[in-house]
């Protein structure tokens, strides 16, 4: 991590690590109340699924997968507030603190992403599932998109992992660009345009097929707000590409990444509970 210039720290305050200002509890408090949704949903599929239709398909196993990394997404979070004081400026956070947070969320997004992969490849498997007796264009386009979904996902932790050579290096504070680094600020922007454009996708291409069923009446409701919630997952999406590009050019990084890990838990946590599993066979 490279330091902020001599100038832009010649004009902040000094130090405060006593009573500092900070963004309060309220991404803690988000993410206690969505992951409990999240499990509760989790519980209520594995019981539709195994009780009720007696059928758990690759759909619900990629699911209970993607909830490893997010349950790690979950505590990170936690801690990154309540240990890591990642809610100060960065001026008011120790240096020797500094680098156990950088691999706090290192670590984060490669869950993150690993979580969202795993989600997406559970709806499109769903998709596929549904598609069995569907036109062959249609089978081609969903395991064309679980072909890039699945290489995206990959290649962006691998990328993630990797960004510095040796990996120690991300850590590190510098004074001066990192050249063994590639550049965070492009390579994140990137990485947010793709995954929200296969966001999109991935909440598109069941419409098609979960109204092909003739689904009755008293069931619309509860399909235009299972989509919804993916939509939401959607623009949260956006929104988080738009604050991580913008703490990949600030000099307060700390402080300016808050809005970034609320949205990514806005977007993980609604884009797990979004699968319309009810209408699976």
């Amino acid at each position: 991590m490279q330091l902020p210039p001599a100038w832009y720290l010649a004009t902040l305050p000094p130090p405060n690590y006593v009573d500092p200002v900070t963004r309060g509890n309220a991404k803690v408090i988000i993410n206690i109340i969505l992951y409990s949704i999240l499990i509760c949903f989790i519980g209520l599929r594995i019981y539709t699924r195994t009780h009720l239709r007696k059928f758990f398909g690759i759909d619900d196993i990629l699911i209970l997968v993607a909830l490893i990394p997010t349950s790690v997404f979950f505590i990170i979070s936690l801690l990154a507030d309540l240990r890591f004081h990642w809610t100060r400026h960065s001026n008011d956070i120790p240096a020797s603190q500094v680098p156990r947070g950088l691999k706090m969320v290192l670590c984060t997004e490669v869950m993150f992403a690993a979580a969202c992969t795993l989600t997406k490849l559970s709806m499109l498997m769903f998709v596929w599932r549904m598609l069995a007796s569907s036109t062959l264009i249609w089978r081609r386009i969903t395991l064309a998109a679980i072909v890039v979904v699945s290489l995206q996902g990959t290649i962006f932790c691998i990328t993630v992992i990797f960004q510095c050579r040796p990996p120690s290096d991300y850590w590190k504070l510098t004074t001066e660009p990192q050249p063994n680094c590639i550049n965070q600020t492009n390579s994140l922007l990137v990485a947010g345009v793709i995954n929200t454009l296969t966001d999109f996708v991935v909440v598109l291409l069941p419409i098609r097929t979960v109204w092909s069923l003739q689904i009755r009446s008293k069931q619309a409701v509860p399909v235009i707000i299972l989509f919804g919630f993916g939509f939401i997952s959607c623009i949260c999406g956006i929104v988080r590409t738009y604050y991580t590009y913008n703490v990949s050019i600030s000099y307060d990084a700390i402080w300016d990444s808050y809005p970034v890990w609320v949205t990514a838990a806005l977007e993980l946590y609604i884009g797990i509970v979004r699968p319309p599993q009810i209408f699976a066979t």
